[in-house]
């Protein structure tokens, strides 16, 4: 038979276990507030990294048609310093 003293015993590790999970839970909340800000970080970054990508491409076709126009620009110089 189980006697009043080890039924008190039992019953003492109830709040223990409990403190014990609030503590545990409070933690791992405390961790996932930082994944998430890390994670928020992380999307706002890729955020500008799309935006300079795309930014770079049409300065980089800009400058494509400034060369050949430079080239077309220098093909007629050329023919008119040959006809001198």
């Amino acid at each position: 038979m189980i006697t009043g003293e080890a039924i008190a015993n039992v019953s003492d590790i109830g709040p223990v276990l409990g403190n014990y999970m609030v503590n545990i839970t409070t933690q791992l909340g405390s961790i996932g507030i930082w994944l998430q800000a890390i994670g928020v970080i992380v999307v706002l970054w890729l955020i500008f990294q799309i935006i300079a990508f795309i930014l770079n491409l049409k300065k980089e076709r800009k400058l494509k048609r400034m060369e050949a126009s430079i080239e077309r620009i220098e093909t007629k110089i050329d023919k008119i310093a040959k006809k001198k």
